[in-house]
């Protein structure tokens, strides 16, 4: 008998966790600003994305225990570092920040409507790129999905046009993570994912963890 999870079930998991991230992240800015520290929120860029970074990169290490070791390091070549560096870059550094941007400057249901271009956003690029057919309705759901979502944007403020610096950054965001991946998928199809993760997460870790010691200080993390 199997002890793995089903694929079906994880695919409902992961959703579940995307959409409630930004919602936890917005709540965690409310309380921050609700207990200010010395008079500023306590509740940074670098510490949320350096603890979510730590807390991904343990998850990681759990679950692909087996991918992961020094023997699979040493044989990945000097390109498919250079290209998991900055994937990892892209997408646990850069994209992520702005996410978090989007979030404090507007509301998080735009934040979440805006980021549903990405999956449109991929399919196109994947089509331009690598020439990959795509059927009629697969067409059909990506230019729904756009449109809802300018719609859904463009007239939440009550009839009125409401784009602003949120919403901008977090189309930035989703446009980010559809072209680093796409551009860098068939130069890492061979490098297991569990490696990708590792290299992608303590990037991240260290980054934000550098980031926050240097502006906020020592304690910034514990607080």
């Amino acid at each position: 008998m199997q002890n793995r999870m089903p694929g079906a079930a994880l695919i409902w998991l992961s959703v579940f966790l995307f959409a409630c991230s930004n919602s936890v992240v917005r709540v965690l800015v409310d309380l921050g600003q609700q207990n200010p520290v010395d008079g500023r929120n306590p509740i940074s860029f670098c510490n949320v994305l350096c603890a979510g970074n730590i807390s991904a990169l343990v998850a990681v290490l759990i679950v692909f225990r087996r991918q992961i070791t020094p023997r699979r390091f040493h044989e990945l070549p000097g390109s498919a570092w250079i290209t998991a560096a900055l994937l990892a870059i892209a997408t646990a550094v850069i994209a992520p920040w702005l996410l978090f941007t989007a979030i404090q400057e507007t509301m998080v249901m735009n934040v979440i409507l805006v980021s549903q271009i990405e999956p449109p956003l991929m399919l196109l690029l994947c089509c331009l790129l690598y020439g990959e057919r795509v059927s009629v309705l697969s067409w059909a759901g990506a230019v729904v999905c756009v449109s809802g979502v300018v719609l859904s944007v463009m007239l939440s403020g009550g009839g009125g046009i409401m784009v602003g610096k949120g919403e901008i950054y977090a189309a930035l965001a989703a446009t980010l993570f559809a072209v680093s991946t796409v551009f860098a998928r068939p130069r890492l199809e061979n490098l297991p994912l569990g490696i990708l993760m590792t290299v992608r997460y303590v990037l991240g870790t260290i980054f934000f963890f550098a980031l926050a010691i240097s502006t906020r200080g020592p304690c910034t993390l514990s607080t």
